[in-house]
This record gives C-alpha cells, sequence and structure tokens, in this order.
C-alpha cells in the first residue's frame, strides 16, 4: 500500500481500529440496513453525529420486508432532515425492478398507495443512484463485490464511466459484479456464483485490485455476518451488515462503520436482544 501502514487490532468486542495515513472527511458506513424500522431510526440517529460527516449507506432499502417502500420513502425525506450532513446511498442488487418486483415490493406499493406508477418511479430512481464510493481516496465502497472489468481497468475511472440511468444490469457486466459479487476464500481470481448470477472472487483479487489502485480497504455489504462485520484477505476487505437479527431467523448482530478523518475504522455493534426463557412450571398429575 502506497504510503500507508494498515494496523487492525481486532477483538470480538465492539471496536476493531484500522489505522492509515490518508486524510478525509469523517464518514459513518451502514450497509444492507433492512428489517425494521425502529432500528434503521437508531441507524439514523449514530449516523447525525458530527458537523461535516458523509453518510454513506449501502441501499438495498426495497428489500425483503414488509415496511419496504415506508423505508424508501423515509430515506429520502432523511436526506432533508439531515442537512448537515453529506450522505451518498448506494444503489444495491435490490434496487433493479427484476429483484424488487419479485420479492413483494411491487405489491406493497399497491397495496398501500394503489398506484403502480409509483413503483416505476421508484424505479427511476434507483436507475441513477450511484454505484460506489470512494472514501479519503483510500476506502472503495460498494453493495456487491469486485468484477473481472474492475481487475483488469487501468484506473477508478472505469467506475466514473458507468453511464446512469442504469436500468437491470446485464449478466456478466461490471455494474452487476458490483451489485452481487462475493468474496470466498476457496476461489482463485473468479468463478461462477451459487447465486446463478455474477461471480465469487478470491482473495488473490482483492490484493492485487488493492495494490493497483492504491486502496487499503475494500467495504461492501449483500452477505448476513453473525457479528455485523466481517473481515477477508488479510483485512483489505470487511463486509459490513446493518440489520440485527435477520428477517426474524438470524441471531446475527449489526454494525455500523465509522472512518475518521484519518481514516481510523470502527465498528458500533448492535446485537439483538432476545427474551429471556420463562421458568418451567411442573404440573403433577393427579
Amino acid at each position: 500500500m502506497k504510503n500507508s501502514q494498515a494496523v487492525v487490532k481486532s477483538t470480538v468486542s465492539n471496536v476493531t481500529t484500522a489505522a492509515v495515513s490518508t486524510q478525509c472527511k469523517p464518514a459513518r458506513l451502514s450497509v444492507d440496513s433492512i428489517g425494521i424500522d425502529a432500528f434503521i431510526e437508531k441507524l439514523m440517529r449514530v449516523g447525525r453525529t458530527g458537523q461535516g460527516m458523509r453518510l454513506v449507506r449501502h441501499a438495498d432499502g426495497s428489500k425483503r420486508h414488509f415496511y419496504g417502500s415506508a423505508y424508501a420513502a423515509g430515506t429520502g425525506a432523511s436526506y432533508l432532515h439531515l442537512s448537515h450532513v453529506w450522505q451518498e446511498r448506494l444503489r444495491g442488487n435490490h434496487e433493479t425492478q427484476l429483484v424488487n418486483r419479485i420479492y413483494g415490493f411491487y405489491e406493497e406499493l399497491n397495496r398501500r398507495y394503489c398506484s403502480p406508477r409509483l413503483y416505476n418511479m421508484f424505479q427511476d430512481v434507483f436507475n441513477v443512484m450511484p454505484l460506489t464510493a470512494l472514501v479519503g481516496e483510500r476506502i472503495l465502497c460498494m453493495h456487491g463485490g469486485l468484477s473481472p472489468e474492475l481487475l483488469n481497468g487501468k484506473s477508478l475511472d472505469v467506475l466514473r464511466d458507468i453511464i446512469r440511468p442504469l436500468p437491470d444490469p446485464p449478466n456478466p457486466s461490471l455494474p452487476l459484479d458490483l451489485l452481487w459479487a462475493d468474496p470466498d476464500a476457496r476461489t482463485a481470481k473468479f468463478k461462477f456464483s451459487i447465486r446463478g448470477v455474477s461471480c465469487t472472487f478470491g482473495t488473490d483479487v482483492v490484493n492485487s485490485i488493492c495494490e493497483k489502485y492504491g486502496l487499503d480497504l475494500i467495504c461492501r455489504a449483500h452477505q448476513v455476518v453473525q457479528d455485523g462485520y466481517e473481515f477477508f484477505a488479510n483485512r483489505k476487505l470487511v463486509t459490513i451488515f446493518s440489520t440485527p437479527h435477520y428477517c426474524g431467523q438470524f441471531d446475527n448482530a449489526a454494525a455500523v462503520m465509522h472512518v475518521n478523518k484519518d481514516l481510523l475504522c470502527s465498528f458500533k455493534i448492535f446485537r439483538p436482544k432476545f427474551p429471556k426463557a420463562g421458568k418451567s412450571v411442573a404440573i403433577k398429575a393427579k
């Protein structure tokens, strides 16, 4: 890594720190914040602290939960409410019509607002959302993962040159991989994904892209991870998931990553609270 040395101190507790030399505006990164309206509001309060703060959110607001439309609409309102916070909302794989039409977003909008036209208006917004963000020139963010086109590109202009509005990306393509690709320690280079779309990529790809573009960290979402965040490729890539107790089926924690002006990264962990099991009462048969 040029002009920097990444030093990460990690524990299974609430804070992990990565030291990088470059200066930047503070940022909070939350990803895949889906499922619970009250918790989404809590994430917004966490991201609201500090003047000049950048809030980078990895979308999937229209994902598979009952209040998808309320969350998507509420996100627009939050832009106005957090006027002192510079926000970048990245597009997720569920901000594509092919996916959110299947997972109930269309049905919910019709049930709640009786307006198929509103659904099409949301698609117009999703089609112009950015796919990546670069924090302090050293941390590259996207919802999904890395792509062969990014590995073979000459500069990060390959990302800047993506034309929007962008309807559902073709398979394969760079935009599709940015929305769908996953890391896999058993993969060398790239491999077709078992999701049936896009690809998986190995540690060698992460190392090559970080060295090629002078990056210290790649930050992505797209997968449930037990502690809310999970490192990959010797901590050059981190997966962050910002919904605890996902779909009511997992006991996973949620996380938000904070990046200060010195590119020091720390994680705020939200662990789900489950009711304590009640005492069993023995009933004697007569």
